[in-house]
Parts: C-alpha cells; structure tokens; sequence
C-alpha cells in the first residue's frame, strides 16, 4: 500500500520538503498600500497627498537647515536685458528673411505666412515687456544685498533673536533629538521658482552663495524650475493652498514685483492675512514698482470707502529703488538694505508683539495714504 504524504514531498535529490504552496513559480509580488499608484493617485489617496505637501516639505527643510525665507513674487514674463535682447535679435532676423522674399516678390507658403502673423505679434509682446528688464536688474541686485546682509553677524543675531515666534515643531534641526539649534537659523530668498523676477531673485541669492528655494505649482506652461534654485531646495505643489502655506509660514516680509492674476491673488491674500491678524510676527509688505503698482491698486479708495483701515494703509510700502541707504537718518536699528524689510524685523525682536505697525522713519514718506520709500541720504 502506498504511503500518503500529508505535510508535502521529498525532493529525492537533496532531500529538501516542499509544503503545498511554497513553489516559487507560483508566488506574486504584491506591493504595500501606500506604493499602489491607484490609491495615492485616485480620490481615496486625496488627504494623503496633502499631507505629503505639507510633511514632506516641513522635512526637507529642517533637514537643510532652512528656517525662514524673504519672499519675492513677480510677473514670470519679465525678462532680463540679455534674454531681452537675444528675443529681439531671433524675431528680427526671421523677420528680415521673410521681408526679404516679399520684397523679392516670392510668394510666401501657408507656414510662412503663418510664422510671419505670429513673429509680428511676438515682436509688439515683447516691446511691452522692455520695461521689465530694468526691474529684473534691480530685484537681482537687491536679493544679493539680502543674501550678504543675513550673512553678516548682525543679520544672524537678529534672525536668531525672532527664532522664538517659530513654532515648536519647527525650531528643530533633525536627528538632535530635540535639542535646539543655535547660531544655525538659515534665511533663503524664496520665490516660486519660475522664470521672470522670480529667476532673477533667485540669480540674486545664488551670487551671494547664499540658499535659493524655489516653490513651484504644476502647471500646462511651465515645465520645471529656474536655474538658480538650490536642487534640494525645489518643490512642485499640485494644491494652491499648501504652496500658499509654505509662502508664508516662514516668511520674514514680502516683496511684490509687477505681476499678473497670480501676483495679485498671493498679494491680496497675504494681505488679508495681515489685517486678520494671522501673522505672529510683523512681517513687511513691499511693493516694488511704485509707477505699475499705483495704477493698478487704489488702496486710498477702498481706506474711502470704508472698506478697510488707515492701519490697514500702513502696512504698505511703494518703492521703485533696489535701496541700499548710508548714514543714520533712519534711526534704530542700524542702517540696512530695504529698511523697511528690516526695520520690521527688529521691531518683531524688540517688542515680540504681533500688532505692530511697521516702523516710521525719514526714508519713508506717505502720500495718498499710501507709503512711498526714498533712498535715504
């Protein structure tokens, strides 16, 4: 009678026992849950993406020592002088080819025609952005002096000092195991990583050998980040509100460039934020481009009628300069680059309130209840 195996079958090779089940051939990978691209993708993986947008990018900055940041938003179709002119010599060459078969009565064929319509709209778009190219020099040359003012000895004690409206959670380098971090609270020029005066902030920052962060939205027209952005310092965002978030979170003032829909959606909602309050530091607001920003916003209207405050007018300032000022006519503290931006922050780390009106001094003058900044003598 034959004997029945129940537990499995002896390989008469080597001996080995095979239980049912365990042949190789017959195994599938399976992989974790939260690998599986279905779910992180599709509309049950929706709270785990954004948290990742937040956790994530809390992790990567504590991890490069990055605790607080200057903000520059701006228009991502500004220009420098050189790429200015680079466009214009490219559109004016094809231009000139095409004229030349005109001229020469060839007729021109259907892709011709249609490069030559399209060269000329290109032309007149950029001849209205030749204004942009001086305020890219300047908002490039007023990130390097940021850059080289928060290396100094007075910009790193003065960061330090506003160290404590961080939040706890954040006012940790990792793998200390809680022990607080001294002398080490990095500053970076943060913009949203994109091409225009959001390039050239960034430029500004990299020259200076200082932190360039970049955070990005996905979007149809913009594939990747600007150049000058550190590679571990580059972040796209699929929600608006998280990148709006981190905007913010660590923000020592604001720099507002000429801008489009979303200039003005980022500036119209920080400052809500600051009339509501939500800011635990006095952060600055600075307009650059007093000319643009004057004919666009009407401030004093709305202070007209009644819709907001003349404290709420206080918290604007308007400059056209890069603005770097000698002497003391400003008062305490020592004279710095962008006083205002400074000014500001020193008054956070004097008075730790989170009220404040930005600080009166002799380089800012008011007029149409809207703050206007000089180059101080």
């Amino acid at each position: 009678m034959a004997t029945l195996q129940a537990v499995g079958t002896t390989n008469e090779k080597d001996g080995e026992t095979k239980s049912e089940g365990e042949n190789e051939e017959n195994e599938v990978e399976v992989s974790e849950i939260y690998n599986r691209n279905s779910f992180i993708n599709g509309r049950g993986g929706r709270l785990v993406r954004i948290l990742s947008e937040f956790v994530g990018v809390q992790d990567s900055l504590r991890d490069e020592g990055i605790f607080f940041t200057v903000v520059v938003f701006g228009s991502s179709r500004a220009l420098s002088k050189e790429k200015y002119e680079l466009r214009k010599r490219r559109y004016e060459r094809k231009l000139t080819k095409l004229n030349k078969k005109m001229e020469n009565n060839v007729i021109l064929i259907d892709e011709e025609l249609e490069e030559y319509e399209r060269l000329k709209k290109d032309v007149e778009k950029l001849h209205k952005l030749k204004w942009t190219t001086d305020y890219y020099t300047k908002i490039f040359e007023l990130s390097k002096k940021l850059t080289l003012f928060f290396a100094t000895e007075e910009g790193k004690k003065a960061v330090n000092n506003i160290s404590i409206h961080l939040p706890k959670v954040h006012n940790f380098l990792p793998n200390k195991k809680g022990e607080k971090s001294q002398n080490n609270f990095t500053v970076a020029i943060c913009t949203g990583g994109g091409p225009g005066f959001m390039e050239a902030a960034n430029k500004g920052s990299r020259e200076a050998n200082g932190r360039s962060l970049g955070f990005m939205i996905s979007l149809p027209f913009e594939k990747g980040a600007n150049q000058y952005v550190d590679k571990n310092l580059s972040f796209k965002f699929h929600y608006f509100f998280t990148r709006k978030f981190w905007l913010v979170y660590l923000s020592l003032a604001f720099i507002i460039l000429p801008g489009g829909f979303g200039t003005l959606d980022e500036l119209m909602e920080i400052l809500t934020l600051k009339q509501c309050k939500k800011f635990k530091r006095n952060v600055p607001i600075i307009l650059f481009g007093k000319d643009f920003w004057s004919s666009i916003l009407n401030f004093k209207k709305l202070a007209e009628y009644g819709l907001i405050s003349q404290d709420d007018l206080n918290c604007i300032f308007m400059t056209d300069s890069k603005y770097i000022h000698g002497g003391n006519s400003c008062g305490p503290p020592p004279p710095l680059p962008l006083c205002p931006i400074m000014h500001g922050i020193a008054l956070t780390v004097q008075q730790r309130v989170s009220s404040l009106r930005p600080h009166r001094c002799p380089c800012i003058r008011e007029e149409g209840g809207v703050q206007h900044i000089r180059m101080c003598q």
